[in-house]
């Protein structure tokens, strides 16, 4: 994928309120919380900032079905239940956060009403279905299609955004190499800093 292409898909994705609309300002936002993930959380789902436990578990479950392990890292692998976490906890404003937690709810209380149990304790074609049905309300404005359409936009944003993706799936350079500010020049044919030179 080239990076134009992988801007657009971002910029598609990342169509959430608290996102600004430009891609490259999408992305930058996304690489800032994703270098935060590394040494903040090193043991993977510590210290979650607004999901419950419960709530983690069906972003988790959900975002893998979304982007599953194939030969290729899942959405758990790239951690974007994580990611969604950070985004709520710093990005989203109360009412959104409200809204998409709700939304959450909603989804596990549907799963209670057709199946009487947690959409995490279904088997695969019971999710499925339950999934197909919410893709189906994704644009609502509230409730478990409206967390559904969500979740779905917030996991391609982390997933492609994430580094381990950008490295071994995409082979995009996206992320910056590298930085080293004030660096010596050490200039061919001699054995100094080029300040050293007279």
């Amino acid at each position: 994928m080239q990076r134009r292409e992988l801007l657009k898909v971002i910029g598609a994705a990342a169509a959430l309120p608290f996102i600004p609309s430009p891609a490259s300002a999408a992305v930058r936002i996304a690489e800032s919380v994703h270098r935060r993930l590394g040494p903040e959380r090193p043991a993977p789902n510590a210290a979650l900032r607004v999901l419950s436990s419960e709530q983690n578990e069906l972003v988790t479950t959900i975002a893998e079905m979304i982007l599953p392990e194939t030969d290729t890292p899942g959405a758990t692998t790239a951690r974007v239940n994580e990611f969604v976490d950070l985004l709520l906890a710093e990005w989203s404003s109360d009412a959104e956060r409200a809204k998409f937690l709700a939304g959450l709810d909603a989804i596990d209380h549907e799963a209670r009403a057709s199946y009487r149990r947690r959409f995490v304790e279904l088997g695969p074609p019971e999710r499925t279905l339950t999934l197909a049905a919410l893709d189906g309300a994704r644009e609502s404005n509230e409730g478990a299609g409206y967390a559904f359409g969500h979740l779905k936009r917030l996991t391609v944003y982390g997933y492609f955004t994430s580094e381990i993706v950008q490295k071994n799936v995409l082979k995009t350079d996206i992320w910056p190499g590298r930085y080293d500010a004030c660096a010596s020049v050490v200039l061919q044919g001699t054995s100094g800093p080029r300040g050293d030179r007279q």
